[in-house]
């Protein structure tokens, strides 16, 4: 979870995004909360269908909200 973003396998889009909002790693992301995330600018759909795979690609299913 504390891997560096640039060392996982995501889009540059999801990417830019984690770096605007000082995002380092999945924990940081985590520790926002997937809907906390979807209010913050820029994050839309394709990004959020992305997290959510990237997470469970991970093991860490747990994580999502509904």
């Amino acid at each position: 979870m504390n891997t560096p973003l640039e060392e996982l396998q995501m889009s540059s889009e999801l990417l830019r995004f984690a770096e605007a909002h000082k995002l380092h790693s999945l924990s940081d992301m985590i520790s926002i909360g997937t809907r906390n995330l979807e209010g913050l600018p820029g994050f839309n759909k394709r990004l959020l269908f992305e997290y959510l795979q990237l997470l469970e690609k991970h093991g860490l299913d747990e994580f999502m909200e509904s």
